[in-house]
């Protein structure tokens, strides 16, 4: 297997060679017309998107593309020039303007455009960067209301805001640009095809950034046409067309600088091996190791947020939670246009308990308490707080305002029915405030007060009931 591994390259390599001996395309006659004619194809280019494509200092066109554009000039006997630009955008106006006949990279769009396209010759993943520390959430809707970096114009914007909606894009300069911000931690993340992530990560020496995910999109790259040239669409794909994709990972290759020894060295494959297998057996070992200790840190940290969010009394969320962590539930909740239920309990004349039974009773107390809470409000999207002393906090989403009234209801009425058992019965009653807000525009900490107000109205006027604003 090693040694397949080795030679691979050179299969992949001698099918890829075959596609420069097939040849030259068959065209018709008005097709061979249209090219002696036309004479020369002019070329505007991505000048900064490698390893896709590029203009380098000398002036010159380089990149998968390049070498594609290079195999069409052998293909159909016409030279293809290049017309310098510095952005991508500037190549589309300089193509609606008749400057240049194509413009050689592009996503194939379904509605009308001011140009014409051929038949897609790449299909390339989007993925988004973040930095190393970031936590992994591989649905890219997760983050979408974050900060996330695109170079200006590029047409993936409007594919990611087709799939994903309302998604917080900024505008970046270029590729490098948006990355080096993602490093610098001033944007979230940045996202583009992986090949085109990977150079420019490699190239700048941008070490604390990662592939944290992958958005749900191919990227299609065909070629625009000027829109006075539609006999060149047919031809051009042709070509596009023939290209076998063992060719297309040949250019991969050779463009993301990964390098292979392709001479037949029998006695430096079998000293290679060896030595390969040396490494990956101590790498093994090693990656074995670190991830027993990975393991056991993970579940380390994983218990102190836990302890850190967590009441230890009662073992709802906390204080803490509501500062830290339901402000983003409550904006993912928002974004997916969810109703919001907040109210707030207060055990009736509470430290009278404290005061007469002890503080060990009174704990006993809001234990049952917090019992009954889980019991009652126990759905995926109900959130059950300790909010401070007898005070408890609930976030109910996604309910309508009907079964999140019900529940307060029902929940009143259970704790009425309830008794502590000691050296006698203790009853205690609650009062409770609320507020049902069926849409929201962001999360905000004063969105407690007016629970809390009517939670005071329920208490002044005689406690044991339920007052509550729908908003």
């Amino acid at each position: 297997p090693i040694i397949l591994f080795i030679l691979l390259p050179n299969i992949s390599s001698a099918i890829a060679e075959n596609v420069n001996d097939k040849p030259i395309i068959i065209l018709s006659d008005k097709q061979q017309q249209f090219l002696t004619n036309l004479s020369v194809i002019k070329k505007c280019v991505d000048p900064a998107w490698m390893p896709v494509e590029a203009i380098n200092e000398q002036g010159e066109h380089i990149g998968i593309v390049a070498d594609i554009t290079d195999l069409m000039v052998k293909k159909l006997n016409i030279p293809i020039e290049l017309v310098h630009t510095t952005s991508w955008l500037e190549s589309i106006e300089k193509l609606k303007q008749g400057y240049c006949d194509i413009v050689t990279t592009d996503t194939a769009h379904v509605e009308q455009r001011a140009y014409l396209q051929t038949e897609p010759f790449l299909d390339l993943r989007l993925v988004y960067i973040t930095q190393i520390h970031v936590p992994e959430r591989l649905d890219f809707s997760m983050i979408k209301h974050k900060t996330i970096g695109i170079p200006a114009g590029y047409p993936i914007i409007e594919l990611i805001k087709q799939r994903y909606g309302d998604v917080n894009i900024v505008e970046v300069e270029s590729v490098a640009a948006g990355l080096l911000k993602v490093s610098k931690g001033e944007l979230y993340a940045f996202s583009d095809i992986l090949p085109v992530c990977s150079f420019s990560i490699k190239q700048q020496g941008l070490t604390n950034l990662k592939v944290a995910g992958h958005l749900d999109i191919t990227v299609p790259m065909v070629m625009n046409v000027h829109t006075d040239l539609p006999e060149l669409v047919p031809i051009l794909s042709n070509v596009l067309n023939e290209i076998e994709q063992a060719y297309l990972d040949k250019l991969l290759v050779k463009w993301i600088n990964v390098e292979y020894d392709l001479k037949l060295n029998w006695t430096r494959i079998f000293l290679y091996s060896l030595l390969f297998l040396l490494v990956l057996l101590f790498v093994l070992y090693w990656t074995r190791k670190v991830h027993v200790l990975n393991s056991k840190l993970k579940k380390a940290n994983d218990k102190l947020i836990l302890v850190s969010e967590t009441d230890s009394l009662t073992n709802l969320k906390n204080r803490h939670y509501v500062k830290k962590i339901l402000p983003e539930i409550i904006n993912d909740a928002i974004h997916k246009k969810y109703s919001v239920g907040l109210a707030i309990f207060d055990i009736d004349y509470f430290k009278h308990i404290n005061d007469k039974y002890g503080h060990s009773v009174g704990d006993e107390c809001l234990v049952l308490f917090a019992q009954k809470m889980r019991l009652i409000f126990n759905a995926k999207e109900d959130i059950s707080i300790r909010y401070g002393g007898e005070e408890f906090l609930l976030v109910s989403i996604n309910k309508s305002s009907q079964d999140f009234i019900k529940l307060l209801e029902e929940f009143k009425h259970a704790i009425e029915n309830m008794a502590l058992q000691h050296e006698k019965e203790i009853k205690f009653t609650v009062s409770i405030g609320y507020t049902f807000h069926q849409s929201l525009t962001e999360w905000d900490s004063k969105l407690l007060i007016e629970p809390d107000k009517n939670l005071y109205h329920s208490k002044k006027t005689g406690r044991n009931k339920i007052t509550g604003s729908l908003l």
